[in-house]
């Protein structure tokens, strides 16, 4: 409808040259008058009585002047909008405005959750600073190579071993926890400082006892025997060992005084069965040779 009203006004020379249209009546008189009044499309600005001056109507021409009706010419730095004559001129940012308004001539204003990157580029906000990423839209990361979005705004490593004991500290990097150490590029196992005597490691500064042994310090386990070893210890899970000055006997550990009598004893009575017997033997030779011979035996 604007651009309709334009065109009529370029039809009516009349009009649009002076400004001012004559007014022709008659009085009572029956006399021909003539007067003058603003064109359409124009108004007054002052009329003394003698001297009727006109200016063209435009509705909102800011940023420029009204040159005729509805026809604004936009001050330097500013142009029309859509490149169409109306009342409506816009501030030019020369170089753009990207993710912003341009608000004034080469004034670029962001959007919201947008910031400065250049006087005429707006970058996109992550509150939490989008590490090991980029920030692609407000509150939206985009990750670098080896991590991964687990939330909008975060990017985690990305370890495809897992991380034992341990947690991904980069790609393909496992960091351990603390209280365990390295003991493989994916593993970590837990740390006992002063060692697990007869036991394993299963926690940072804790053992636990291997199978038939009990605990005695932190860091320390002993054999267990079901039967107590009297004159003795336990060296192995069920196995007793005799203290010094005793010999194992007969599942039991006796002194060695004890022992050694016991084995004279022993000894005494094979000595006395192996003098009988030889005895005997010897009474039957000497029969034999008696009578076979003489005096063989008494030689």
């Amino acid at each position: 409808m604007l651009v309709w009203n334009i065109f009529l006004y370029l039809l009516l020379p009349s009009c649009l040259v002076a400004q001012l249209c004559p007014q022709f009546s008659y009085n009572s008189k029956g006399y021909k008058t003539k007067t003058v009044k603003c064109c359409t499309g124009y108004k007054p600005i002052s009329n003394n009585g003698t001297t009727l001056e006109c200016e063209p109507i435009c509705i909102n021409c800011e940023n420029g002047k009204c040159i005729k009706p509805n026809v604004c010419q936009c001050f330097e730095g500013y142009d029309n909008f859509n490149n169409l004559p109306s009342n409506h001129c816009v501030p030019v940012c020369k170089n753009g405005c990207i993710n912003g308004n341009c608000v004034a001539p080469n004034e670029c204003e962001c959007l919201s959750l947008y910031r400065k990157a250049s006087p005429f580029k707006c970058e996109p906000v992550c509150p939490s600073g989008c590490k090991n990423g980029m920030c692609v839209a407000p509150g939206w990361c985009f990750c670098n190579k080896g991590y991964i979005r687990v939330k909008k705004e975060f990017c985690h490593p990305v370890c495809y071993g897992n991380c034992e004991n341990g947690f991904c500290s980069a790609p393909e990097k496992c960091s351990c926890n603390e209280g365990y150490s390295k003991i493989s590029k994916n593993s970590c196992a837990p740390v006992c400082e002063g060692g697990c005597e007869n036991g394993y490691c299963s926690g940072p500064g804790k053992c636990t006892c291997n199978q038939g042994y009990s605990p005695v310090t932190e860091n320390s386990c002993a054999p267990v025997c079901e039967d107590e070893c009297f004159n003795g210890f336990c060296a192995s899970p069920n196995n007793c060992s005799c203290s010094e000055g005793y010999l194992f006997n007969n599942n039991t550990c006796v002194a060695k005084s004890i022992d050694a009598e016991i084995l004279t004893t022993v000894e005494m009575e094979e000595d006395i069965q192996n003098s009988a017997q030889t005895r005997n033997l010897c009474y039957f030779q000497w029969l034999f040779l008696f009578i076979a011979y003489p005096f063989a035996c008494l030689s």
